[in-house]
């Protein structure tokens, strides 16, 4: 799993316009809930390539393979380059194996329980997170990533705004800066680079 090849990866999922192509996209329960035709391209594509590299696992058995086809949907939709496949590997209901690819930025960071984490960008070397280390000296220092997903009623966003609101209500004395990727994925591997 260190080891990472950018020629293993198909080249439908390298090409732009494959991603790019049919924009034709469905809402789902909210209005920030969307799916599209590459989602489903995605799903197809990525369980073709699990079952064919690994035969004798059911995807949705044990061992378990948990894929998010476009972590930031809003992102790709948009054009917004935060996009990215996650693949989790789970034995037992054990997270042992984790990888996330950020195809636009060509940025992969992966994880081996028991082996660390670890970054790679397709034109550098493999690194070991996290990228930067530094003391916690508490929130007022800190970038928080916060993250509103689809989500537009209930508990999680009242909670989303309730932060936002003590942050700047406090002339952002609460926290340093607030972050929105768009993508969970990849704030919580910013979070592991130490970013």
């Amino acid at each position: 799993m260190r080891k990472i090849d950018a020629r293993a990866f198909p080249v439908p999922l390298k090409d732009p316009l494959w991603w790019s192509t049919t924009m034709s996209r469905d809402i789902k329960a909210e209005a920030a809930d969307m799916v599209t035709q590459t989602d489903q391209a995605v799903e197809s594509l990525i369980r073709q390539r699990l079952t064919e590299r690994y035969p004798a696992f059911d995807i949705t058995d044990r061992p378990t393979f948990i894929v998010d086809l476009i972590d930031g949907t809003s992102n790709f939709v948009h054009g917004f380059p935060a996009v990215c496949v996650s693949i989790g590997f789970v034995i037992e209901k054990v997270p042992t194996v984790g990888v996330v690819y950020n195809l636009f930025q060509e940025q992969v960071w992966s994880a081996v329980r028991g082996q660390g984490a670890f970054f790679r960008q397709f034109d550098g070397h493999l690194q070991r997170l996290p990228l930067v280390a530094g003391p916690l000296e508490g929130l007022k220092s800190a970038c928080v990533g916060i993250e509103w997903g689809s989500d537009r009623a209930g508990p999680n966003f009242d909670l989303n705004v309730k932060v936002l609101a003590r942050t700047t209500g406090t002339g952002g004395a609460f926290v340093n800066s607030l972050r929105c990727i768009g993508s969970a994925a990849i704030a919580i591997c910013r979070v592991v680079a130490g970013q």
